[in-house]
């Protein structure tokens, strides 16, 4: 051959090796393309498909490998269409991470590398993530995969479906929708249960979001709200807590007979009509804008939950309960802590904290209010029941028209029972008191007081009534010891018991007083000073009241009669006259003001400044201001004359004596210098 041929030759070669390269580049190329946005070519099946090992690698736009391809085999392909089946695809997700690996039974790889994939779709990684689904559908920049079709979840201890799935493949991010439901610890003694609208989790993160109407079930444990984040341990195995936020409302039940195993947990959740009341807050409703949940290790008991900007506890009793207390505890911060067995035992209220007691049944009546700066509860962890609290700072008790204040207070909800003390003071729209400690019932409205107890009657209308006396000034009692019956509206004061109205005073071991009666008693050392015009004098000063002091061993005043009755070692002693007697009343003009009488029996001694008088009974008109004195040996000495009589009248303002009604009528006169004792 001459050398013109052998180029010839050369040039032939050269171009079938370059048609041959170009072909198989085409073929290459059509093979990692996926497909478009419209519905894919008709697939030519080939005549003879043949098995074989097959592995495409997909680079990024750094040159790096985003993903590796390895099917059992391609069944066909289109221009712009290849098909593979029984397929696993490696992605890369960044330096540094965990690969994500996806398993499928069928494959499409079309225009713009998108990937399609079907038929036992299964995503998984070393961090034991794993998702499955019937399709899914994967797109670069930036590389997600996603399916809109129910998918189902798990991460070790937590397991789930939803309706559609979107996955961040290097960003780690999987967002669930379309209805979603998981379950953590799904196989232990309580179970949690989610659902939502919508979720959020990262991959390498121990942390899920759930939005738009989130839902947990655990036992008798109900929560809901809009936005709701549980938070996982290292292993992703156990809860550790869970923050809820906006509408956020938690349902605590007490079981009376707690159901058999549950089963499924995927089972329909259960209605409230399931669950018996079986003690007196029956069930505990938590509504607040913010809460946290801490769970001890194991992920299934709870240890404590705080409620944060603004919280509010319900305890309902149930409808049928004769008898107790709807209770609401309001606070901007209210922290519950459980036992390890997740019994709850104590609430703590700061930041402002109200209790309002609401009477059901037998106990229908006004709400109580209790508040203050701090508050701290005890409840039993075997019933439920709230036992206690205590009240810090600034305390505030409100029923009807009765207030109360103090800086420390304990509620015993056994006893409704509500305890006041650090200076503590109670009043209503006609009484103020204050004493070292202020007990109130708060089922019958009683009122006990306890050392140094001062009372102030605010009520000028009904002042007279609760002392013998026409003063309009309030009337102020102290004691050691209070105890106020609101039912039968009567005060009842011991131990060094005073009371005061202007210039009067009682003083007793006792006082009592029923205000609706209007009565007073008084017993044990009485004395009792009033202002009281016995004698009717010539100037206006010898007109004035003066003070009257009377001592017995009890006294009654019985305001709606205007009498005063004296009984037991009675001695009444004023300006112008001592009395002596077993007993002694005094009536008194209406309103308690002027003397109208005074009668005295038994042993009755009598001494003016003109003389001395004695009999088994006296009765003295203070209005002509005669003195009767009548028994078996009555006596009159006045001036060193003395009379007897069964029945002496004389007048303090001359020296005429009436005898048994008529002057010297069985009468003996008897002249002596020595006055005659009594």
């Amino acid at each position: 051959m001459n050398i013109g041929q052998i180029r010839f030759v050369k040039r032939a070669l050269f171009a079938l090796f370059v048609s041959c390269g170009a072909y198989v580049s085409f073929h290459i190329w059509e093979g990692v393309r996926s497909r478009g946005g419209s519905a894919p070519d008709i697939l030519d099946e080939p005549e003879n498909a043949t098995s074989r090992q097959i592995e495409l690698e997909q680079l990024d736009s750094e040159g790096r490998t985003a993903w590796t391809l390895k099917a059992a085999e391609s069944v066909g392909s289109t221009e712009s269409v290849q098909l593979f089946r029984d397929v696993e695809i490696h992605f890369n997700a960044g330096d540094g991470e965990t690969p994500v690996i996806v398993t499928a039974d069928d494959c499409e790889i079309g225009a713009k590398n998108r990937v399609h994939l079907e038929g036992n779709v299964i995503v998984h990684d070393d961090t034991t993530v794993r998702l499955e689904a019937n399709t899914l559908e994967f797109a670069r920049f930036p590389d997600r995969v996603w399916s809109d079709e129910p998918v189902r979840y798990s991460k070790k201890g937590l397991f789930g479906n939803a309706g559609a799935m979107r996955y961040s493949i290097k960003r780690g991010v999987l967002d669930f929708q379309g209805g979603v439901r998981m379950t953590i610890q799904e196989k232990g003694d309580a179970p949690v249960v989610i659902t939502s609208a919508v979720a959020h989790m990262r991959r390498n993160r121990h942390w899920v979001q759930y939005l738009d109407g989130a839902r947990v079930r655990q036992q008798q444990r109900r929560l809901r709200a809009n936005d709701l984040q549980l938070f996982l341990d290292d292993a992703n195995q156990e809860l550790v807590r869970i923050e809820a936020y906006e509408d956020v409302d938690l349902l605590m039940k007490v079981l009376a007979d707690p159901p058999e195993e549950a089963g499924d947990a995927s089972e329909s959740e259960p209605t409230d009509s399931q669950f018996t009341l079986t003690s007196e807050p029956g069930s505990k409703r938590l509504l607040t804008e913010r809460l946290e949940m801490f769970f001890r290790p194991g992920g299934e008991i709870l240890e404590r939950v705080r409620a944060r900007d603004g919280g509010r506890l319900v305890m309902r009793l149930p409808p049928d309960a004769a008898a107790g207390y709807d209770k609401i505890l309001e606070g901007n911060v209210l922290a519950f802590d459980f036992n390890e067995q997740g019994q709850l035992t104590t609430l703590r209220g700061r930041g402002g904290v109200q209790l309002v007691l609401s009477p059901r049944g037998e106990s229908d009546g006004e709400e109580k209010l209790v508040r203050a700066r701090e508050l701290d509860s005890e409840f039993n962890p075997v019933t439920g029941e709230l036992v206690r609290t205590r009240c810090l700072r600034a305390v505030e008790f409100e029923q009807g028209d009765v207030r109360a204040t103090s800086e420390r207070g304990v509620f015993r909800s056994a006893q409704s029972m509500l305890v006041l003390t650090r200076s503590p003071r109670l009043w209503d729209s006609r009484a103020n008191l204050e004493a070292e400690k202020i007990q109130i019932d708060i089922d019958s409205g009683d009122v006990e007081g306890f050392v140094d107890v001062r009372s102030t009657s605010l009520d000028r209308s009904e002042a007279t009534s609760l002392f013998p006396s026409a003063e309009n000034e309030a009337v102020y009692f102290v004691a050691d010891h209070l105890v106020f019956r609101r039912a039968e509206d009567l005060a009842i004061y011991t131990g060094s018991a005073r009371g005061f109205q202007g210039h009067n005073r009682i003083e007793a071991e006792t006082i009592q007083i029923h205000q609706q009666d209007g009565d007073l008693v008084a017993r044990g050392g009485v004395r009792s000073v009033f202002l009281q015009k016995l004698i009717e004098g010539e100037s206006e000063d010898d007109a004035a009241a003066k003070p009257t002091v009377t001592r017995a061993n009890s006294l009654h005043y019985r305001a709606a009669q205007d009498v005063l009755e004296y009984r037991e070692d009675v001695q009444m002693r004023s300006e112008d006259m001592m009395m002596q007697s077993a007993s002694i009343d005094v009536f008194l003009a209406e309103g308690g003001g002027n003397v109208r009488e005074i009668y005295a029996e038994g042993d009755v001694a009598i001494e003016t400044a003109e003389g001395k008088a004695a009999g088994e009974n006296a009765k003295y008109l203070p209005d002509d201001q005669s003195m009767t004195i009548s028994g078996e040996e009555a006596w009159l000495e006045n001036a060193g004359k003395l009379t007897e009589g069964k029945q002496l009248t004389f007048f303090l303002t001359d020296d005429k004596i009436l005898v048994d009604g008529q002057e010297q009528r069985r009468t003996k006169t008897t002249y002596t210098s020595k006055p005659r004792p009594f």
